[in-house]
Parts: structure tokens; sequence; C-alpha cells
């Protein structure tokens, strides 16, 4: 992966307010890889060259005069526990009770387990007493391995020597499942991280024929047991595997595919998967005018109006949106799957032609899918 070119971002969120935004005063030392929340930016997680991360918390604030600034306060791994290389990949659980939990790929072959401790309330911001100070610990750390078994010799002399670089990493804080896929197509998943860490490793096919990693989708349900589920998709590719760890109440796991289609076979371009079900719209009413209907009293002249009452809206049922996955092809058609079902090939729910040229990127909100396509 190509190191990202030294940055200064500097965005408004409101008028006269800004903040500055970097995870190192080194400008030789670049960041690698960045993870910005999608609808709250109020924090950032950078992966850097050297192996460390940085948490930074973006603060906003009114300005008191012309020109003011926020200040973003940066709070960095220590050196003991990052990685030996790069961090090619960071990303947060997308549980947001309790504190800050991610993970994070390297180049050295392993994937960290991470947690973010903010500062005592009280405690100033740049604090340099280390019991108000804000800190990052690692939770937990995987061991590079061997090559899986199936690979050519070519690709095995290549790894002899260097570990196969993990190119992304998801973590799960709620049930502390934390899982990573490396450059060969080497998927490996680990859970009771906190007691005896139990390790799965799939193989997922070999990038050279496969194409490389395009995404990687994390998922853990409380089903008898556990159920973790991962989904991998390959650049390109014009389908994608869900492999579903089951995990009985012994410790005992099996691994399960479904695979996801399309009619089409087209290669598919760009790809998002939404696995928190919510309802697009707001069930909160607000107070609606009463309807008046004319009613007449034996003459046509004569006429009062009456209210007629409107159903209490707090009554009605709330509409839940299920889990789904959206993809955008080559050919310019838009596919929807459901993420829950019992069939081992799932085919799309939905699908149109959206644009006529290759869709390079797409998105969903309220029940409208946004698509970008090749000028």
């Amino acid at each position: 992966m190509r190191p990202l070119t030294p940055f200064v971002a500097t965005a408004s969120l409101m008028p006269a307010a800004n903040f500055h935004v970097h995870p190192q005063l080194n400008l030789t030392d670049p960041p690698m890889t960045v993870y910005f929340p999608e609808r709250q930016q109020s924090y950032a997680l950078w992966g850097r060259l050297d192996g460390s991360v940085v948490h930074t918390s973006l603060e906003t604030k009114h300005p008191s005069a012309p020109g003011s600034r926020a200040q973003s306060v940066n709070t960095s791994c220590h050196a003991s526990s990052r990685h030996a290389g790069e961090v090619l990949d960071v990303r947060p659980s997308r549980q947001t009770d309790g504190p800050l939990r991610f993970a994070s790929a390297g180049s050295d072959g392993c994937v960290k387990y991470w947690q973010y401790n903010p500062p005592p309330p009280k405690a100033k911001k740049r604090s340099t007493d280390p019991e108000h100070a804000a800190s990052i610990v690692c939770l937990f750390t995987s061991d590079p391995v061997e090559p899986l078994e199936h690979r050519s010799d070519e690709t095995k002399r290549k790894r002899t020597g260097s570990p196969d670089p993990v190119l992304l990493a998801r973590c799960d804080s709620e049930f502390n499942v934390v899982c990573g896929v490396t450059e060969d197509g080497d998927l490996r998943v680990w859970w009771d991280i906190h007691g005896h860490v139990k390790e799965a490793r799939i193989d997922v096919g070999p990038t050279d024929l496969l194409g490389p990693m395009k995404a990687l989708e994390l998922d853990v349900r409380d089903d008898a047991g556990m159920l973790i589920s991962v989904l991998v998709v390959h650049h390109r590719a014009t389908s994608f595997t869900r492999y579903d760890i089951r995990v009985d109440l012994d410790g005992d796991y099996e691994v399960g595919e479904r695979s996801f289609f399309t009619p089409l076979k087209a290669p598919l371009s760009a790809f998002k998967a939404f696995l928190e079900p919510s309802a697009p719209i707001s069930t909160k009413s607000r107070p609606m005018p009463a309807l008046l209907s004319q009613v007449s009293h034996g003459s046509e002249s004569e006429s009062s109006p009456e209210i007629v009452p409107q159903p209490d809206a707090d009554l009605a049922p709330t509409p839940v949106f299920g889990r789904f996955v959206v993809a955008g092809d080559t050919e310019g058609s838009v596919w929807i799957w459901a993420w829950d079902g019992d069939s081992d090939e799932v085919a799309p729910l939905r699908g149109w032609a959206a644009v006529e040229r290759k869709i390079t990127a797409l998105d969903y909100h309220c029940g409208l899918v946004a698509v970008g396509r090749w000028v």
C-alpha cells in the first residue's frame, strides 16, 4: 500500500470555527492509514509508518475572536506495543458502549486490539501527569504464522524470511472478537481475548488468482453460543463469501460458507455493508394540525367546522429495516442482498441499472442509494 502524502487537514464545522488535524508534528514520518467516523467526526484514528497508532480528539468551540481555532489532542500508543512494520489498516468496533476499542493490521503479519482510555473529566487537556493523561493500551497481539499449506512454492518462497502482511482488520468490542485477512488470503479470527484465546484460520483463496482484498466485514451475534460472521470481498470479484464460525457453549466451533452472487456476473467495483438495523426516518411525531371538515346543518349557508382527531403517532408500529449489503459493478448496476437468511447461495433482493459506466463509490441512507461512477 502506498503511504499517504503528509498533509495538514483543515475542516470547518461551523462558521469561523475549525481545527488543525495531524497525528504527528514530524511530517517526515507520514501516516499510512486513517479512519474518520462517518456520522460523528469527534475523533480520528491513525496508523503510522513506524508501526504506532494515534488517537486524535477533534474538539470544536465557538470562536471568541476572528480566526480562533479549536485544538486537536493526539494520543499515541507506547513504543513497546507498536507494530514491527507500517500499519496498513485501523478500524474501530461498531459498538459505542464503553471505552473505544479498535483493531489494526500491520505489515509485520500481526493484528493488534487496542483500547483508548480518555483522560479524567477534570484533567487538563495537555497534562503531562500520567495519571491525568489519555492512553492507548494494547489488549491483544497475534503471532505471525507460516503460509498456508495449499499455496504454491513461489508464494512460500516469497514468504520465507518475511511475514504475510495483514491488509485489513476488524473487531467487535461487545464479544471481544478480532479478525484480519492477509495479502495471501489467510483469514484469521480470534475470540475469548481476555481468557484462553481461541483462533480459527480459514483459507479464503489466493490473491494471485482471485485478486487483492477489497473489503472485510465482521458481525458477531449471541446465538446458542456465539455466531461469528466474516465477509470477505476480493477486488473485481463477481461474487463474495461470508464465513460463519459457530462456537458452541463448550468452545468447539465449525465453519460454514454462504455465497452472494449476481445474475449478470459482472465484476464488483464498489461495496458497502450495513449491519446495524434501524428505522430510516425518526418516529418522533410533531403536532399536526387538525383536519377541518364542513358539516352542513340543514342549510348550505350555515356550516360549522368539525375537528377530526388524528391517530396517535406514538401507537403506530416502528418500522425496523434489516441488515443488508450493497454493491455496484463495472457495468453500472446496483445490487442489494439481505444479510440474514438460511440459503447457502444468496441472490440479490434488488438490482437495477443505475449508470452507464463502472460504479466507483456508493452509499445508502434513509431509503436512498447514492452512486458515483467512472467518468
